[in-house]
């Protein structure tokens, strides 16, 4: 899943305890972060304990103190979607040394590989 730096650092720090998205992951418990421009590297993933799917207004009330990011950026994030998704962060690992990709288009959304393909990245 590709990030913003500064909500890498939020979620590395314990700031933010979920990640907010329009579009979910389904069936996945891990989730590794490529951490968009300037950075452009993996730095880490996490193990996701739930995801919930609703509302913008929904998700807005029941996460407002744990998401990390004001009200005015999440409604201009959700702004003309009926349902976001808020993925609930178990836990956090910062591999031992960033994965520095060469010629890799990061996803949009996501990019789904197997625990075996994942294997050797921590």
């Amino acid at each position: 899943m590709s990030i913003k730096p500064e909500f890498y650092e939020k979620i590395k720090n314990g700031k933010k305890l979920i990640e907010y998205r329009k579009v979910a992951p389904k069936g996945y418990d891990k989730i590794i972060f490529y951490v968009s421009a300037p950075v452009k590297k993996i730095l880490g993933y996490i193990v996701v304990d739930k995801i919930v799917t609703d509302t913008p207004e929904n998700i807005w009330e029941s996460t407002k103190n744990i998401g990390g990011i004001d009200k005015k950026y999440f409604l201009d994030y959700s702004k003309n979607k009926s349902n976001v998704s808020a993925i609930f962060i178990k836990s956090f690992t910062e591999f031992k040394s960033a994965i520095e990709l060469k010629e890799f288009t990061p996803p949009q959304n996501y990019l789904f590989r197997t625990d075996e393909e994942l294997s050797n990245l921590d």
